[in-house]
């Protein structure tokens, strides 16, 4: 939606401020709008994370660095799994119910991170047919359930809740009453290679490991259980999608805003071989002209809420 604002507004002009929310999660759209504004508008842009570097990012806005300690209450962190390797989908079903079953010996309810649909269903499965399943009841959270199904994770339950969730509950959701995050250290995520993105099953990174265990700390004190050794070494940060992702999207919104990204002061600068796929493919697209600025039919897709591709059809 910004945008589309920014493409006729260059400079967003009628606001005093642009505020850039949970921008540690790297999106497409949130790096070219930083870009974008701290091109044209430098003095009016708010750049707010709970774990990003912010001394890396002050000294790019060219702003200060303000931190704001907020209230987090005390999580114990414990691992179950040993030091040999980084998180891993092998095993994972047995892992998952020895961390739920620790957890049912602590206090609240329980939220476990998984990486996708699969693993939850096949995760509930295995819970369902555990001796103490009938001490529990079971919740599954992803963006595949429509809003009745979702809802059910967030509301009251005379037994002990057990939340089965994507990396959606990581930073965007709070589901009350959580005291214990059972955390498989997976996440399901894009890659890009060869001029194809793809999903591809990882290892998560410090930081969203950190963030997961926060979930834990909301409203009292909590605990989180790591299915992975403590003496693993995870990745510092996780890869922002101009890295990992098509560029596509990023080459049109760009252009609809009349800018290159060549042009354009990024956090993490996208790499030449990537835009140079990108533009090649929206010249296949008929989307570009051949000066490299936006036709009719590159206004149009960049209208539609849709992959450019599928747009194009």
């Amino acid at each position: 939606v910004v945008l589309r604002m920014l493409s006729a507004d260059p400079a967003l002009s009628r606001y005093g401020h642009v505020i850039l929310d949970e921008f540690h999660e790297r999106g497409l759209d949130t790096d070219l709008l930083l870009a974008l504004l701290v091109a044209r508008r430098p003095d009016g842009v708010v750049v707010m994370s709970a774990t990003l570097e912010g001394d890396r990012v002050a000294r790019h806005v060219g702003g200060p660095h303000l931190e704001g300690k907020g209230r987090l209450f005390e999580v114990t962190v414990r691992h179950l799994g040993d030091d040999r390797g980084l998180p891993t989908a092998k095993g994972l079903e047995g892992r998952v119910l020895d961390g739920v079953r620790a957890a049912l010996e602590l206090d609240g309810d329980v939220l476990v991170f998984l990486p996708g649909k699969a693993e939850i269903g096949a995760a509930r499965h295995a819970i369902e047919r555990a001796a103490w399943a009938d001490q529990c009841a079971v919740r599954m959270l992803h963006g595949g359930l429509d809003l009745r199904e979702q809802s059910k994770a967030f509301g009251p339950s005379p037994r002990r809740k057990i939340v089965l969730s994507t990396n959606v509950a990581e930073t965007s959701l709070t589901i009350p009453g959580i005291g214990v995050v059972v955390d498989s250290g997976l996440v399901r995520r894009t890659e890009y290679f060869g001029g194809r993105g793809f999903l591809s099953l990882v290892a998560i990174a410090q930081d969203s490991a950190a963030q997961r265990a926060g979930r834990a700390g909301r409203t009292g004190p909590g605990a989180c259980i790591r299915l992975w050794g403590r003496g693993v070494k995870l990745a510092q940060t996780t890869p922002p999608e101009i890295h990992r992702e098509s560029l596509v999207s990023l080459v049109l919104g760009a252009a609809a805003c009349a800018a290159k990204v060549t042009d354009l002061p990024f956090l993490d600068p996208p790499k030449p071989h990537a835009i140079d796929s990108a533009q090649a493919e929206l010249d296949a697209l008929g989307a570009l002209s051949e000066v490299g600025e936006l036709n009719e039919v590159g206004r149009a897709l960049f209208g539609l809420p849709l992959d450019a591709p599928l747009g194009r059809m």
